[in-house]
């Protein structure tokens, strides 16, 4: 029973995993430009 636990949850990490990065390869350069900038600020404060 532990097992098919770890399994499920092994299998929710690795596609949400999957999700976030696909979501960030879809962004155009604008994006991760405006994306950078605002980091950036953020980090200054």
């Amino acid at each position: 029973m532990a097992i098919f636990i770890i399994i499920v949850l092994m299998l929710i990490t690795i596609f949400t995993y999957l999700i976030i990065l696909g979501s960030n390869m879809s962004k155009s350069d604008y994006e991760k430009q405006i994306e950078d900038e605002e980091q950036m600020e953020n980090i200054k404060k």
